[in-house]
């Protein structure tokens, strides 16, 4: 990882920058919101981008250190299709993927493309 000392960092494996903070929490269509408002090429990561992070090495969080990380789980772009009403998310206490329902409040993490 490479701290860019600005609030973001790039993950040398993948080339995407993220923000160093998980952005806010709310509903997934609040973590939607947030694609559409964020300055520049800021987005909601996929769930292979947001599981890229994932540091199984470590735990409570299970990510690399460089990033605030609550041990929480954190909203992806991506909807389940096993509901409607679920989208997926990643949990860094233990780096876990699952769908949860859209009204719970998860945090959101930005990235972007080099």
């Amino acid at each position: 990882m490479i701290d860019h000392g600005d609030g973001t960092v790039t993950d040398e494996r993948t080339g995407l920058v993220w923000k160093q903070v998980g952005e806010t929490r709310g509903t997934w269509g609040i973590a939607m919101a947030l694609r559409g408002a964020a300055v520049g090429p800021w987005r909601v990561p996929t769930v292979a981008e947001l599981v890229s992070l994932v540091d199984y090495g470590r735990r409570e969080p299970a990510i690399d250190p460089t990033f605030a990380c609550a041990q929480e789980r954190y909203w992806t772009a991506e909807k389940c299709q096993c509901s409607p009403r679920y989208a997926w998310n990643v949990d860094f206490l233990d780096g876990s993927v699952d769908a949860d329902p859209m009204t719970q409040a998860l945090l959101v993490r930005l990235v972007r493309s080099p």
